[in-house]
């Protein structure tokens, strides 16, 4: 066989953290140089030049048109100016809520930002931390993007806070008490992109500033919805597609109040209104999210029905231009139980998953033609929606910080044990781990990081039965249980509890006395 040459014994040999214990060697991965397992004396210098230079060529092509993981555009930029975390701690513990926010095609970069309940904060700015290792690290950065957005306010910022902010897979876009602010195409890295370099944002016109409000009287709740999706798979490279819903509440004569929905597609600068022109009754729109495999607008909304309440999904097919079509692309589901409030709607990357959350969750598996009822909640309200794309987990929190856990398409749920630690979120990285991130002082980067484990956090889920079952045996080897469901039960349309999750399970007999 010959000798073995020295170079290809060599290797630049990094190892990374990947889950869990720290201390054992297994949860490391290695990431191995690829020029030192293939040097120039394996290949001719014209092969290797050549094979060189298309790597180059497909790795630049990857930070420009986003695939891949070096393709995250947040590492060629900087989200505003670079502050300390020890100077900006007094205002970060006032914050009620922290959002994380992250770009489904390289989900170990996210961005962390603060909310608060009142904006009496003028010397305060907007801050944001992105991380760009999941939280593995302590090279997280916190940045201030209020001297950019006073900047295009001319002056004309005090007391701006932000109230929400969405990670498109080509801006950032924010939204503040002072009106809608989205960047520039992160994409657009130029031929020699330099590091340092700040992010630039411009004004939405769809808000008004508070004194150019018109409804001087009332009081508005604006929310913004973001359809996530990865395009690796599709050189088309569609456009980033954002709805926003607008609740007004008008305080004249009497309480009034009044649902507006928007939908726009990058650079957001023209916005058109969810319901298609010459529609003869507009319901008060929820939300209205983009399926994108489709090309439809699934709208989530509710009307009165002889002084009753009916939520209903709607599905619309897109014009070329991206106008709405009037006519519907399939019949409107109308949810059964008039006691559902609707909070929002969710669309499970990738797939015809939709998630309509409130009171009550129902999913459905043919993006939003029909829906199944899933989890029906007492004095609790669904508020948000954690995924984890890599070990397909979905998780919904309540208001009273309930969680409960699934997967897509999966009519079963299971309780989960989180206990919430001061100002607390919940964050699923790109290897599928669930950690708990809070607020701590004197920290470098003025997190806590702590890694839950999904299975160990279930306290209870609804795969048992809870009416009796006989059991019948067909042959030595097969038997069939009968599950006993009552009249008044079959009445009110009670679902039978077997199903395929119970395939490979073993059921243990409860005994009563």
């Amino acid at each position: 066989m010959g000798d073995l040459l020295e170079d290809w014994r060599l290797a630049n040999v990094v190892s990374f953290f990947r889950k869990r214990c720290k201390e054992k060697p297994g949860n490391y991965e290695r990431v191995v140089d690829i020029w030192n397992v293939l040097p120039e004396k394996a290949v001719d210098t014209g092969t290797l030049a050549t094979f060189k230079q298309h790597l180059n060529e497909y790795l630049k092509y990857q930070a420009i048109a986003g695939y891949g993981p070096g393709a995250e555009p947040l590492l060629q930029w900087e989200l505003g100016v670079h502050v300390e975390v020890a100077d900006i701690f007094p205002f970060l513990q006032l914050a009620h809520t922290l959002i994380i926010v992250r770009r489904l095609c390289a989900s170990d970069m996210a961005i962390i930002a603060p909310v608060f309940s009142r904006h009496e904060l003028p010397n305060s700015g907007l801050y944001l931390l992105v991380t760009k290792s999941a939280f593995n690290s302590n090279n997280e950065k916190w940045y201030d993007v209020k001297p950019k957005l006073c900047t295009i306010l001319n002056g004309d910022c005090e007391n701006i806070a932000l109230r929400n902010i969405v990670l498109t897979n080509r801006h950032v876009i924010l939204l503040t008490t002072h009106g809608l602010f989205v960047s520039h195409n992160l994409l657009d890295v130029g031929e020699n992109p330099k590091p340092g370099r700040q992010i630039e944002y411009y004004r939405s016109k769809l808000l008004p500033s508070p004194g150019q409000s018109s409804s001087t009287s009332g009081s508005e709740r604006v929310r913004l919805w973001f359809t996530h999706y990865c395009f690796t798979e599709n050189t088309d490279n569609p456009a980033d597609f954002l709805s926003l819903t607008m609740t007004t509440f008008t305080f004249t004569s009497e309480l009034r109040k009044i649902n507006t929905c928007f939908y726009g597609t990058s650079p957001f600068k023209e916005w058109k209104m969810c319901s298609p022109p010459h529609t003869e009754y507009i319901p008060d729109i929820i939300t209205a999210l983009w399926d994108q495999q489709r090309n439809t607008l699934i709208i989530l909304s509710y009307l009165a029905l002889s002084s009753k309440f009916r939520a209903k999904v709607t599905l619309r097919k897109f014009n070329e231009d991206f106008t709405l079509r009037k006519m519907k692309a399939f019949p409107e589901f109308y949810f059964s139980d008039e006691h559902f409030l609707p909070n929002g709607m969710f669309m499970y990357p990738n797939t015809y998953t939709v998630y309509v959350f409130g009171s009550q969750v129902w999913f459905s598996n043919d993006g939003g033609i029909s829906f199944e009822l899933l989890l029906k909640l007492k004095n609790d309200f669904v508020e948000k929606i954690i995924t984890c794309p890599r070990n397909n987990a979905v998780i919904f929190i309540t208001i009273l910080q309930n969680v409960y856990y699934t997967r897509p398409g999966l009519a079963r749920y299971a309780s989960l044990r989180i206990f919430k630690e001061g100002l607390s979120t919940l964050h699923c990285d790109h290897l599928g781990m669930l950690m708990k991130i809070t607020l701590l002082e004197n920290s470098p980067t003025g997190l806590k990081i702590h890694f839950l484990d999904l299975l160990d956090l279930i306290s209870e889920d609804d795969a048992s039965f809870s009416r009796p079952l006989a059991l019948q045996f067909l042959t030595s080897t097969k038997a069939m249980f009968f599950e006993y469901i009552s009249w008044i039960e079959n009445e009110e349309g009670a679902r039978p509890m077997f199903s395929n999750y119970h395939i490979g399970k073993m059921l243990q007999q409860r005994l009563w006395f």
